[in-house]
């Protein structure tokens, strides 16, 4: 088989980290033209002096990105420095662009003349997981005007940090457009639903969720779970933090039944299915209730259904194995996936690296603060763009 392009990764960790080793990686493949890095560094001053260190010692364009953890044919990998660099016979471009979520409409404006209009578009975001319905609303205006560009990519984790040849953003985007390769995009999902009720979003608005059948979607929701907005959001941002990750990581090893108690109370969602045959979670990221509504991540249209999500981890972890069929043409896959998954997961990571380990094609997963990603052609803004709990995947040959 010919291959126009190829995927070689190099994975080290924080503390082997050495900008000779990784120029010397990046020299020795031929036809080089992307780097990325994707960076499980928590540090934000080590984060940055890394990010500034590349910028002044490789010259090819890259991108780089926080991330919690990240998947590849080694394994799982986290605390580490993952290195992925795309050669062959393609062209890149690269960008950037400010999010401002108080000026929506001179940031869809400078964003639409920024991207092209077609090609296959990484992007990485470093924009508040709780203000990610903002994001959405911007990418989904965008591309509408633009129906062919292909894009997944990946909301920084927190503290949210994006970089590239350009600069170092906290609250920016930076993308690079590859063209002249095939390629493929598909979003995948592994939840099911429950046997449950069902609750039609009766009005909504591009940012919040108003009422479910009828009523008060706060009101309801406290209803069923029996709780008050204040706790709900408390446990929203509690759950939002990385350090509170790792207290779950360590629960999940040391007090099963108290981490399953707990991931039961947190993790238990509404699910919606917006794209046929992908049910996605629908996260509550805050409640209003001077405005008498909720923030999810992205828009939910009215007349949308929501029912009991339900996840069954031995179907969410065999994922991994399918991944690589999905993608039977491809050379290589750069995906991107919810950090919030492996909860739903159990934190089963050993099983979860043992599935990569048997991949026969190079793949860069990471996992982040929510997901982008569309089909192409792209022709209704009311499809969501920004995403949470799922898989976004492009795979290239």
């Amino acid at each position: 088989m010919i291959h126009l392009a190829e995927l070689n990764i190099l994975v080290k960790k924080i503390d082997e980290f050495n900008i000779s080793e990784i120029q010397d990686f990046i020299s020795s493949i031929e036809n080089a033209k992307l780097v990325l890095f994707h960076c499980g560094v928590t540090d934000n001053e080590l984060l940055e002096k890394v990010a500034e260190e590349l910028r002044n010692s490789i010259e090819m364009p890259f991108l780089g990105v926080r991330v919690s953890s990240t998947l590849t044919q080694e394994g799982f990998h986290e605390n580490s420095i993952v290195v992925g660099v795309i050669s062959g016979d393609l062209s890149v471009s690269l960008g950037y662009c400010p999010l401002n979520q108080d000026e929506l409409d001179s940031t869809i404006s400078g964003m639409k003349n920024t991207l092209p209009d077609d090609g296959d578009c990484i992007m990485y975001t470093a924009h508040k997981y709780h203000n990610s319905v903002y994001l959405d609303y911007i990418l989904r205006n965008v591309m509408i005007d633009k129906p062919n560009l292909k894009l997944s990519g990946l909301n920084s984790s927190p503290e949210t940090f994006v970089f590239s040849n350009k600069g170092s953003f906290k609250n920016d985007l930076v993308f690079a457009v590859i063209t002249g390769l095939s390629s493929k995009f598909i979003m995948l999902s592994g939840f099911g639903f429950r046997e449950s009720d069902e609750y039609v979003v009766t009005k909504s608005t591009d940012f919040r969720i108003n009422e479910l059948n009828g009523e008060n979607a706060v009101e309801l929701y406290c209803g069923i779970k029996h709780m008050r907005p204040y706790l709900v959001n408390a446990i929203v941002k509690g759950v939002s933090r990385a350090d509170i990750h790792k207290v779950l990581k360590l629960l999940s090893k040391t007090n099963e039944q108290m981490y399953e108690t707990i991931i039961k109370s947190t993790a238990d969602f509404f699910g919606v299915e917006l794209t046929k045959g992908l049910i996605e979670p629908v996260y509550i990221l805050k409640f209003e209730e001077k405005l008498s509504a909720w923030k999810t991540q992205s828009y939910i249209p009215e007349g949308s259904k929501f029912r009991w999500m339900q996840s069954d981890p031995d179907k969410l972890i065999d994922i991994y194995s399918s991944l690589p069929s999905e993608f039977s043409d491809s050379d290589f896959i750069l995906a991107h996936e919810c950090a919030y998954r492996l909860f739903y997961m159990n934190l089963r990571i050993d099983e979860i690296g043992k599935r990569a380990k048997k991949w026969k094609k190079p793949i860069l997963l990471s996992y982040g603060y929510g997901e982008l990603g569309v089909h192409t052609p792209y022709e209704d803004v009311n499809l969501n763009v920004a995403h949470g709990g799922i898989i976004s995947a492009l795979g290239f040959k």
